[in-house]
Formats: structure tokens, sequence, C-alpha cells
């Protein structure tokens, strides 16, 4: 896990957050191959507006609970194939504190991006090693 933040945003400021990161990490040299976004609240206004702006756009429908997708999200932390690069303190809090923590919607970000990346880019089931695609999950 490269970056994490919690922010709690209307319409207008998950757009402009969104463009905003994105440009930042352009200049960072990083490129997403594929931005998630939550298909639920107002995710798909998100992407109708930019989705012509944005390549690799996804709109992912959540399955399940939060509890369930943190339950099979855990094997993969607990087997260390997954990291976290230092600044993630937030996403670390929720993930020690879920689920009865104050705040779990970054716990869920995670849970939800560990699984889409899991399900394309670990075909072995999380054996051997993923391809190095940057993402970034939005909600």
């Amino acid at each position: 896990m490269l970056w994490s933040q919690r922010q709690r945003l209307d319409l207008p400021g998950v757009v402009k957050f969104l463009i905003g990161t994105l440009n930042d990490l352009g200049q960072q040299g990083w490129s997403p191959d594929a931005v998630l976004i939550e298909d639920s609240a107002n995710g798909p206004a998100v992407c109708q507006l930019l989705q012509r702006q944005i390549p690799g756009l996804i709109a992912v429908r959540p399955r399940g609970g939060k509890l369930s997708r943190a339950h099979a999200v855990a094997p993969l932390l607990e087997a260390g194939q997954l990291a976290f690069r230092s600044g993630n303190d937030a996403l670390q809090s929720e993930l020690l504190g879920f689920p009865h923590g104050a705040h779990d919607d970054l716990v869920d970000a995670f849970c939800q991006g560990v699984i889409w990346l899991e399900n394309r880019h670990w075909p072995a089931g999380g054996r051997g090693a993923p391809s190095s695609r940057p993402l970034l999950f939005s909600r």
C-alpha cells in the first residue's frame, strides 16, 4: 500500500480530489492502470462524470459486507503478501481497530482494492508475485 488518506467529500470534492491526486501521482512518475470507484453512494455519478477523462476507471460493486471483505483479505496480510509504505498510519490504525474502531472506510477501500487485485492479477489465488501496478481506490 503506497498511500492512503481519509476524507469526507461531496461529489464535486471527490472529482476535484481524484483529478488532483492523479495529477500528483503523474508528477511522481506513477500512472495507475486502474482507478477503482465503489459503485454505490456517489460512485456512479463520479464514474459518469469522469469516464472520458480518466483511463482505466472501473466501477466496483461491493460484494458482501465490510466484515466479510476484511476476512477475505486477512490471510494475505497474515502471510506477509501485502506491505505498507510509511505514511499509512490512519489505514493501519483502522485495520488494527477493525471492526470496533471509530472509522472503517479506509479498511473497506483497502479490502476492496486487494480483492480486486487478487482476482485480476493473482490468478494463482494469491500465490506468486503480483504484477507491479499502482492502484488508486476512491470511495
